[in-house]
Parts: C-alpha cells; sequence; structure tokens
C-alpha cells in the first residue's frame, strides 16, 4: 500500500504541470534542434496566423474577384522567387556551418538571387504583356511592374536571409523578421483598398520591405557579415547541389502556384477565392513540419553520422505537434472560414477537411525530401519533387470541371502516392530507425 502511495506521489510529481513545462524549457534551452524548430514553427506561425488576419480584413475590403485575381499574382510572384533562388537557399543551409569564408558565399548568394529575381520579373512582364491573360487584368501594368518586381527581389533575398538564420542556428531572428512583417501587412489594406487588387500587392510589397531590412541589419549584427565581392567560385563543390535543389524546389513550388491560375482559367476568379482560403489555413498547418525538417536538414548537416536519431526524434516531435492541429481543423474548420464570410464556409468547408488529411500525409514527404538532401542526392531529390508537382497538377487539371472538392481530393490523392515511392526508398533507413528504437528503449 506504501509502495502505491509513494508511485503514486512520484506519477503526480513527474506529470504536474509545472514540472512538465520546466523540461520542456530546459529540453529547449539544451536541445538546439528542438529550439531551432520550435523557432521556425513560430516564425511561420506568427506569420500564417497574422496573414489569416489580413486576409478577413481583405475580404471586407475586396470582392471575392478582386481577391482571386490578387492571389493569383502573389502565386505567380512565389513560383518566380522559387526561379530565383537557383538552390541557394538550402546550399547556405547544407554548407554554411562548414564554410572557411562565410562572408564570400552569403554575398555570392545574395548576388546571385538578387539578378535571378529581376531578371525573372522581367521576362514574365515581358510574357504577360504579350499574352494578356486574365490574371494579369489587375489596372496599368506600368503601375503594377516595378512593385511586382520589387516583390519579388524581397521575397527572394530575404528567404536567403532566412537560410542564414537557420545554418546559425539563430532561428529566433527569424520569428522577430516575420512578426515585423505581419504586423505592418495588416494595417496596410486600410491605405490602398480604393485600388482593387493592386492594394493588396502594395501592402504586401511594403511589408516585406521593412522586414528585409531588419533581416539584414541583423544578419549583419549577429554573425559580422560583411559584403565582399562575390565570386560563382565560392560554389565549387556545390553547384551540383545547388542545382538538384533548385530543380527539386521549382517542383515543389508548382502545385501552390499553379492551383489557383488552373482554377482561374477553369472554374473562375471567384472560386480561385473559395479555393485559396482552405489552402492558406493549411500552410499554417505545415509550418510544424517545414520548421521541423529544416531543423532536422540544419541538425544532421552537422552530424549525418547520427541522422537516424535525428530524423526519430523529428518525427516524434512533428505527431506531437501536427495531430492536434490537423483534429482542430478538421472539427472547426467551417467556423474559421466563417470569419471571411459565409460564402467561404458553404464553399470551402469540405475542401478544407481534405486539404487537412493531405497536410498529414504530405507531412511525412517533407522528411523524405530532406533526407535525400542530407544525402546529397540530388538526381533523386528532384526527381520525387517532379513526381509529386505533375501528379498534383495533372490531377487537379483534369478534376477541376468536377469542382473544388475534386481538386482538394486529387492534391490528397498525390501526397499518398508520393509518400509510398518514399517508403520504398528509405526503407534502409526506416529499418536503421526501428534498430535505434529497439536499443534506447
Amino acid at each position: 500500500m506504501n509502495n502505491e502511495r509513494k508511485n503514486m506521489r512520484i506519477f503526480q510529481q513527474n506529470w504536474h504541470p509545472t514540472t512538465m513545462a520546466k523540461r520542456l524549457w530546459l529540453h529547449f534551452l539544451n536541445d538546439s534542434q528542438f529550439r531551432n524548430s520550435t523557432y521556425i514553427i513560430l516564425a511561420t506561425a506568427v506569420m500564417s496566423a497574422f496573414g489569416f488576419v489580413f486576409w478577413i480584413i481583405a475580404s471586407r475590403l475586396y470582392t471575392p474577384a478582386e481577391i482571386g485575381l490578387a492571389t493569383s499574382l502573389i502565386s505567380v510572384t512565389s513560383l518566380l522567387t522559387t526561379f530565383s533562388l537557383f538552390g541557394l537557399n538550402n546550399v547556405i543551409i547544407r554548407f554554411l556551418p562548414t564554410s572557411s569564408d562565410i562572408n564570400r558565399l552569403i554575398s555570392t548568394a545574395l548576388v546571385v538571387t538578387s539578378l535571378g529575381s529581376v531578371l525573372t520579373g522581367i521576362l514574365f512582364l515581358l510574357w504577360a504583356h504579350v499574352v494578356h491573360n486574365q490574371v494579369i487584368q489587375l489596372g496599368a501594368f506600368s503601375v503594377v511592374a516595378p512593385i511586382f518586381i520589387a516583390l519579388i527581389f524581397l521575397q527572394t533575398t530575404g528567404i536567403i536571409l532566412d537560410s542564414v538564420f537557420v545554418a546559425e542556428r539563430n532561428a529566433k531572428y527569424i520569428l522577430f523578421k516575420n512578426s515585423l512583417f505581419s504586423i505592418a501587412k495588416i494595417a496596410l489594406p486600410f491605405l490602398f483598398f480604393a485600388l482593387g487588387s493592386i492594394g493588396i500587392i502594395y501592402s504586401i510589397t511594403i511589408a516585406a520591405l521593412l522586414a528585409w531590412l531588419a533581416g539584414l541589419f541583423w544578419v549583419i549584427i549577429i554573425i559580422n557579415f560583411k559584403f565582399i565581392f562575390f565570386k560563382i567560385k565560392a560554389l565549387t563543390g556545390m553547384r551540383r547541389f545547388a542545382t538538384g535543389n533548385y530543380l527539386g524546389n521549382l517542383f515543389g513550388a508548382l502545385p501552390t502556384s499553379l492551383l489557383p491560375l488552373i482554377i482561374v482559367s477553369r472554374l473562375g476568379a471567384q472560386e480561385a477565392a473559395y479555393f485559396y482560403m482552405p489552402m492558406m489555413i493549411i500552410t499554417l498547418i505545415n509550418v510544424i513540419p517545414s520548421a521541423n525538417a529544416q531543423s532536422l536538414f540544419a541538425e544532421a548537416s552537422n552530424n549525418e553520422k547520427e541522422l537516424a536519431a535525428h530524423l526519430r526524434k523529428a518525427l516524434r516531435y512533428l505527431f506531437l505537434v501536427l495531430t492536434p492541429a490537423v483534429i482542430t481543423v478538421g472539427i472547426f474548420g467551417h467556423l474559421i472560414l466563417g470569419f471571411f464570410g459565409p460564402e467561404y464556409t458553404e464553399t470551402g468547408t469540405r475542401v478544407l477537411q481534405i486539404l487537412a488529411i493531405a497536410s498529414f500525409i504530405g507531412s511525412l514527404n517533407y522528411f523524405g525530401d530532406t533526407v535525400l538532401n542530407i544525402k546529397k542526392f540530388s538526381g533523386l531529390y528532384v526527381g520525387m519533387n517532379a513526381f509529386n508537382a505533375l501528379t498534383i497538377v495533372l490531377l487537379a487539371y483534369f478534376a477541376a470541371p468536377l469542382g473544388l472538392v475534386a481538386i482538394a481530393l486529387a492534391f490528397l490523392a498525390s501526397q499518398i502516392l508520393t509518400l509510398l515511392v518514399y517508403i520504398v526508398i528509405n526503407r534502409s533507413l526506416i529499418k536503421k530507425m526501428i534498430a535505434y528504437q529497439r536499443t534506447t528503449s
């Protein structure tokens, strides 16, 4: 009886909220992988949460058609940003920790991506001027062009700055940077609502400029960065890795960038708005696996021999945080969409629930990508991202006439197919994880 009481007392002490909070805090302080993951999750969560508020405000100031057109153009900037990165964001994370000349590596990455962002922006504008498609009919394009190119530049080089923080295990500055961006963004739509869809682009670009300036300042202060003359030779030995990541990231960006365009062309701008809001909510959930994968990438790049242990830790953290998030969205998604208006709830609730399930399945694909990157399997990384992207785009394109729910189901089917392929590819690593679990249990 005394032993039972003693065991019960020990159990209550161990699982007391205060005790658990202390353990979590000590774990946060002592585990760089956990700490970096947490900061990245918080950083993206803040941006996504404020983005949610931003679109609620926008839905009151702009019509669904205006929002649909603006979100389509924003999707284009995301795709062009990926074009402009040339895979150098992952190069920074993978090679900066062991680089003997971090100033030259960062300088080269910033210059190359800056030139790339301006060039891709100009080429797209020239194409749009010739084609005159529906997505570009936002007003006088001569007014839009400078802000459009500026947004691509800020997003592209801003990602490079974020990669520096991740590589240096200082992801808290991404949190500071994203918080500044988010607070500025929600105040700006009131200034530009008279411009229609263009006003949304102006709001996001000005907020991005403020965050970019803060990020550059912190990189200079924290790691004592000094811009020096760039040399492409600084990327020697990294080009194959960079090319693989460039193509892989490009394919990875295609689905979210092209789906709004497919919906606009096949169902109309209003339907694009109804799909974009559920996808935006899912983007908030995807913060969890994305941040966890980035932290895993940074940790394993410093100690690749412990990949199985790092991956097991990352997966455990993923399921602990992601499962309640997916369940919450699945149950209360209609209430969340209600903030945008009844038409968004009626049209988007089932779409949101399907995308939430797809997010849970797709979260494991983030780790499949990360493992291939850590092992420098560039060709396979490109192939898997191409397979996933083309499957989503093709299935969604042919499903589009059946409506938004069919497009969401196409997205889910694509994630399942990709996961099955990843399981086959990484079966040896999975066996190592199981063996590691047995030796530590």
